[in-house]
C-alpha cells in the first residue's frame, strides 16, 4: 500500500469511528551518513517510516503517532488519537483543518542520483577527501567530518479533500581541517547543504578549508576596539536564523515570545534590509510544493525595505488572527530521542528565509573597507538572544582588513552588538554572493561598527 493510500484510509477510519474531522501525515525517509577524520570512522543507514494522526471531536483535539504504517498499527493510532480527543478539553480557538489545500510547481527539490546513492558512494567520496587533504600539505589532517544524503516521501490527507504527496532529496557535507606546525595549531571548517549531491562542491570546500587552516597558523588576538565587520554569507545566514527563525512565527507572537509583537507596518530596519520567506525557491532546502498541512507554499514578505510586513502562519495561528495561512506549517523534530516529522504537531516556521542580496561582490565589500575585520567562522552565535537582539560570537577564523585589502589572520576575539540596532543603522553594504546555512540564505554583509573584545 502506498503512503498516499495509508493516509487516506487513516482519515476514512477516523471519520467512521466518530471524528468530526481528521488529518493523517505519513513519511517514508532513508538517510545515509558517513563520519570520518583521518580514516573512516563509521557509516549509518536508516529507514524511517511513520504516521501521525490528528482528529477533532467538536473542538476537542487528539493526536497520536507511530513509526509504522502496517494496517493494524495505523488502526491503533487512529483509535488512540480519538481516545485522547475524547479525554481532552475543548479548544475554543479551534476552527478546522485546512480547506484550501493543493500543491504548487517546484523545481530542484528531488534528484534521482542523490535518492539512489549507496553507502559505498559516500565512503568512496570520504576517502577521496581524506587523501586530498593529506596530499595538499604535510601539515594538514582532516578531523571530525561527515557527509550524507537523504530521500523523503510525504503524504497528507484530511477530511476536507486534501490528498497530496511530495518527494525530496538532500545532501550535506561538513569538513574540519587541522593544521599543525612547530607547536602552532589551527582549525578551519567548511560545510555545504543542498538538495543534490552534485551541488555540494566538494573540491571548492576542501580547498577553502585547507588554505585557511594553513593561514590561520599565524592567527593572533587583537586589541579590543570598535570597527567595521564583514560577515561572510554562510555566517550571516546562521545569524539571521538565530534572530528570526523562531521569532517571526505567529505562534511566538501569540505567546508573547517575540520582539516583533505589534510592529507590523512599523520600521524595524534600514531601507536596504528586506527579508522574505521564499517557499518556492528553486532548489531551496525548505522548498516544498505544499506545507505540512497541505497548504500550497508561496513567497511571504516579512520585512520589505525596512518595514515589517507579516508574520509566518500555519492554519491554527492564522485562524486565531483572522487571516489566511502563509503556507508555513512545519513538523520539526527536535530534542534527544526525537523521531520523524510524522511524530510532531505542525507549527509555523520559515520555509526558505532569505535576506535580499545587494549588488556588491565580496571583493568590493573588502575593497570598500578601510579598517575592519573580515569574519569567516565563529562559534557561539547560536547563543545570541533573539528577543533582546544581543549578538555575541567568538571569532575562530578572521582577517583584518586594512585599506581595502586582507591582512593578518585573527582568532580568539569576541564580536558583539545589538542586532536590531544594526538592522536599523549599521548595515552599510550588502553583497551579491548568496549562500545558505540550512534553510536560511544570505549574502555577505558589512556592518559599519561592532565591538571587538580582544586582548
Amino acid at each position: 500500500m502506498s503512503i498516499r493510500e495509508v493516509a487516506g484510509k487513516a482519515v476514512t477510519l477516523a471519520e467512521r469511528l466518530g471524528a468530526d474531522e481528521a488529518e493523517a501525515y505519513v513519511t517514508d525517509s532513508i538517510e545515509k551518513t558517513v563520519n570520518f577524520h583521518e580514516k573512516i570512522e563509521n557509516g549509518r543507514a536508516s529507514h524511517l517510516v511513520g504516521i501521525g494522526v490528528r482528529v477533532v471531536l467538536g473542538r476537542r483535539k487528539g493526536f497520536f503517532s507511530i513509526s509504522s504504517i502496517a494496517s493494524k498499527d495505523v488502526e491503533n493510532v487512529v483509535k488512540k488519537a480519538i481516545a485522547i480527543a475524547r479525554a481532552s478539553r475543548p479548544d475554543p480557538k479551534w476552527r478546522n483543518f485546512p480547506r484550501k489545500t493543493g500543491k504548487r510547481s517546484v523545481t530542484g527539490v528531488y534528484d534521482k542520483k542523490t535518492a539512489e546513492s549507496e553507502m559505498s558512494d559516500l565512503v568512496k567520496k570520504a576517502i577521496e577527501i581524506i587523501d586530498e587533504i593529506k596530499g595538499k600539505d604535510s601539515r594538514l589532517n582532516p578531523t571530525t567530518s561527515a557527509l550524507g544524503t537523504s530521500r523523503t516521501r510525504t503524504a497528507i490527507s484530511n477530511s476536507h479533500g486534501c490528498d497530496s504527496t511530495r518527494r525530496s532529496t538532500s545532501a550535506s557535507f561538513f569538513v574540519q581541517v587541522k593544521a599543525e606546525e612547530a607547536g602552532k595549531k589551527s582549525v578551519s571548517i567548511e560545510g555545504r547543504q543542498a538538495r543534490t549531491w552534485k551541488e555540494l562542491q566538494f573540491g571548492e570546500a576542501v580547498a577553502s578549508a585547507t588554505d585557511r587552516a594553513i593561514k590561520m597558523l599565524d592567527a593572533r588576538r587583537i586589541p579590543g576596539k570598535k570597527t567595521s565587520i564583514i560577515f561572510t554569507n554562510d555566517l550571516m545566514s546562521s545569524i539571521l536564523g538565530v534572530m528570526f527563525s523562531r521569532t517571526v512565527s505567529a505562534e511566538a507572537i501569540q505567546r508573547g515570545r517575540s520582539p516583533w509583537i505589534g510592529k507590523v507596518d512599523h520600521r524595524v530596519a534600514s531601507d536596504n534590509f528586506s527579508l522574505f520567506d521564499e517557499g518556492l525557491r528553486q532548489g531551496g532546502l525548505g522548498t516544498r510544493a505544499f506545507d505540512d498541512e497541505g497548504v500550497p507554499q508561496r513567497t511571504t514578505r516579512i520585512i520589505e525595505k525596512g518595514i515589517l510586513k507579516s508574520y509566518l502562519y500555519d492554519s491554527y495561528t492564522a485562524s486565531k488572527d483572522g487571516v489566511a495561512s502563509t503556507g508555513n506549517a512545519s513538523r520539526i523534530a527536535s530534542g534527544l530521542g526525537s523521531t520523524g516529522p510524522y511524530a510532531q504537531i505542525p507549527t509555523p516556521a520559515p520555509n526558505n528565509l532569505i535576506l535580499k542580496p545587494g549588488d556588491a561582490s565580496i571583493d568590493e565589500l573588502i575593497e570598500d573597507t578601510q579598517k575592519g575585520l573580515y569574519v569567516i567562522e565563529c562559534i557561539g552565535e547560536w547563543l545570541s538572544n533573539p528577543i533582546s537582539g544581543l549578538l555575541n560570537a567568538t571569532v575562530t577564523n578572521a582577517f583584518e582588513v586594512r585599506n581595502g585589502t586582507i591582512s593578518e589572520p585573527v582568532k580568539g576575539v569576541v564580536v558583539s552588538g545589538h542586532f536590531f540596532d544594526i538592522m536599523k543603522n549599521s548595515i552599510s553594504l550588502i553583497g551579491d554572493d548568496v549562500q545558505n546555512s540550512g534553510n536560511v540564505y544570505a549574502p555577505s554583509v558589512r556592518i559599519s561598527e561592532m565591538t571587538v573584545a580582544g586582548e
